[in-house]
This record gives C-alpha cells, sequence and structure tokens, in this order.
C-alpha cells in the first residue's frame, strides 16, 4: 500500500505527539546524557548518536503500526555532488 504524502504527514504528526523534538537527535540525545547547554563537538557528536537510535525507534514502532518499513540512507560527500 502507498501512502499519500498527507497520510505520512499525519503519522509524522503521531511521533511529533512524544516527550521529543522529531527532527533534533542531539536534543534528544542531550537530554538522555544529560548534559548541560554549549556543548564541545564531541559532546553534540556524542548526544546525536545517542538521540538518532532513539529517533529511528521511535520512526520504526510509529510506522510499524501502519504497516511501512523504514531505513536509513548513509550519504557521503561524493554521493550528493
Amino acid at each position: 500500500m502507498v501512502k499519500t504524502p498527507f497520510a505520512i504527514e499525519e503519522e509524522e504528526d503521531i511521533i511529533k505527539s512524544k516527550s521529543f523534538r522529531l527532527k533534533d537527535s542531539i536534543a534528544l540525545g542531550k537530554k538522555q546524557l544529560k548534559l548541560k547547554d554549549n556543548l564541545s563537538l564531541d559532546e553534540k557528536q556524542a548526544a546525536a548518536a545517542t538521540g538518532q537510535i532513539s529517533l529511528a525507534h521511535a520512526w520504526k514502532d510509529t510506522m510499524w503500526k501502519h504497516g511501512l518499513n523504514i531505513a536509513q540512507i548513509l550519504l557521503a560527500p561524493d554521493d550528493t555532488e
């Protein structure tokens, strides 16, 4: 079953209603790791890596309920040039 952009938008709203911000893995990881403001580069990377896992799980759980699978595409700079 193919979802329309509107249906996907509704599903995104479901995820947004969770207690964390949908598009900001750094903010989510920062909260999980109990980090303060003014993060160093190392802290930002750790927060993003931590938050990304929870974000992916939230997407998976929500989309699974609608019969959809998710995937993450990893790109290198050469892939977009």
